[in-house]
Parts: C-alpha cells; structure tokens; sequence
C-alpha cells in the first residue's frame, strides 16, 4: 500500500471530522441533511450512531413511494415497533 499526497490526507481528515461531527449532534428530534464530498444525501436524527446515506435518485425513488410506504406500514401495524 502506497503513501496518501498531501491531497489525500487532507480529503480523508475533513470526511472524518464530518463523521465525528456527526456523531457527535444531539438528539433534538429534527432531521439534518448533509450532501457529502461525494454528492450523496446524510440524514441524521433517526437515533442511529451513524447517518442513512443514499444517492438522489434513491431519495426520490423512496419519496415516491411514499404512499405505498404508508399502507405497508398501516397493513403491518401490529407487527412493527
């Protein structure tokens, strides 16, 4: 495995400290966005330790879905948390 440049240390320490800030956020209830370094979406505020990371076109895939989403949930309520 070769040396990390200049360039890539740097790109390595800031996408790590935006994960640490990450965790680090106090729950309040609200959801946060975040596009990362790589154009994907972060949410956070779902009480996971680490944020849901998805591409746009898979957030606009699951908010179109939003209905169907919601009838599952309805239909499978007494089995869900």
């Amino acid at each position: 495995m070769g040396r990390l440049d200049e360039t890539q240390l740097q790109t390595g320490l800031k996408r790590w400290r935006e994960q640490n800030e990450a965790l680090q956020v106090k729950e309040d209830g609200r959801l946060r966005l975040r596009v990362t370094t790589k154009g994907a979406l972060w949410l956070y505020g779902l009480g996971f330790p680490a944020p849901v990371i998805l591409r746009k076109d898979q957030w606009e895939h699951i908010l179109a879905s939003a209905a169907e989403i919601k009838t599952f949930i309805r239909e499978n309520d007494t089995g869900l948390r």
